[in-house]
Formats: C-alpha cells, structure tokens, sequence
C-alpha cells in the first residue's frame, strides 16, 4: 500500500486496556485517506486492549519529534485513565498545537488534553462519565459526538469514531498537502 510520505498521524496508546473499536476506526480512515499510522507508547512493551488487541509501538513518546508528525491522537479506553496525568503526553500535546498539528482524542482521551491545560475557553466533548472533569478545568462541554474547535478534534466515545475519525483524516490531509 502507498502512504503519502507527508502525512503521519502519532496514535497514542495506553500499555493497556486502549478500546479497539475506536482503533480499528481510525486505521481504517487513515488507510483510506493513505495516511501512515505510527503507535506510540510510553514504554517498549506490547500495548493490550481491552478485548484481545496486542501492538507493539513503534516509538517510545520520550523518543518522539512532533515536527515529524501531522497529527497527535489518544485512543480512549479504560487504560487512557493512566495517561492522564502524563507529563510527556502534556508536553507533546502542547507541542504539537505550538507547531500547529491536529491534536485529537477520543472517549476518556480528551480529559488528558484538559489536563495539558490547552483546552482552557475551548469547545470540547468526551465519554459523558468523565463530563465532570471538564467543569473544572475551563472546558466548555457540548453534548455532541465529536466537536473541532481550531486544530483540536474531541469525540464522546466509541459510537463516535468513525465520524472522529474522518474528521482526523481529513484536518490531516488538508494541513500534510498544504505544508
């Protein structure tokens, strides 16, 4: 298959319990659009799912450059509740909104960017368990399934991915192709 060897999306994964099907959603736009997907993980170690899933990463986020990507995604799920206090997924996040990227999250995945603190005065949306999260931290929650406020894309949950994931693919290729 031929990817354009300018658009990369940085997925990044929980060590454990990321939720497939949004996974799988966002491969499949990305395939689609011909866009490489590279897994990034805290650690070398496989991540799991919360089902079967096992992927190996293929860089380290302590190893990774944001001026090599187009786009910063985190997959929701269980485990995402690890990287929520993340100091590198904070740094990365801001880096890449800094340079100008598209930064994404999905299901618990936005709270993560809310403690990066670059959701401050922004529309965003999230898994409506964790709504809470965002009263305090100066999000403006909207009940819908996937909000884009400037180059920041949130979506509710799972039911939401293949809209989020269109959505991702194509901010992607409209800042890969302009570039």
């Amino acid at each position: 298959m031929f990817f354009s060897p300018k658009c990369q999306l940085l997925v990044v994964l929980p060590e454990k319990d990321y939720d497939e099907v949004e996974y799988a959603e966002v491969l499949r736009a990305c395939k689609e659009a011909k866009i490489k997907v590279v897994n990034g993980c805290v650690s070398k170690g496989p991540c799991y799912g919360e089902i079967k899933g096992k992927i190996k990463p293929d860089v380290i986020l302590d190893e990774v450059l944001m001026d090599h990507y187009h786009g910063l995604m985190f997959i929701g799920g269980l485990g995402t509740r690890d990287l929520f206090n993340n100091i590198l997924c904070h740094k990365l996040i801001r880096e890449a909104l800094q340079l100008g990227k598209i930064v994404s999250a999905i299901d618990f995945g936005p709270i993560i960017l809310a403690r990066a603190e670059v959701l401050n005065n922004r529309k965003a949306t999230i898994h409506p368990t964790e709504e809470r999260h965002f009263s305090a931290t100066g999000v403006q929650y909207l009940n819908q399934p996937v909000v884009i406020d400037g180059n920041i894309i949130t979506a509710r949950d799972k039911n939401a991915a293949p809209e989020f994931s269109e959505m991702v693919a194509g901010a992607i290729l409209k800042i890969g192709f302009s570039a």
